[in-house]
């Protein structure tokens, strides 16, 4: 990739950051209530979670 496209990205990607949406990304009718603060070990277990079972598909695919 050239110098210039890296500036390129670069300026792309602080536009993007700093932009102001018209509409929210997600409705309020999209969105669900968890029940309280999630903490950052219950955070990471999930992703720990979620990876093995990701990893177990693909396994499970590859051997088909």
């Amino acid at each position: 990739m050239s110098e210039a496209e890296m500036i390129r990205e670069g300026i792309h990607r602080i536009a993007l950051a700093h932009r102001v949406w018209d509409e929210p990304f997600v409705s309020d009718e999209e969105t669900f209530d968890l029940g309280g603060p999630v903490t950052r070990e219950e955070t990471g277990d999930a992703v720990v979670r979620g990876h093995a079972e990701r990893e177990r598909r693909n396994r499970r695919g590859s051997a088909a």
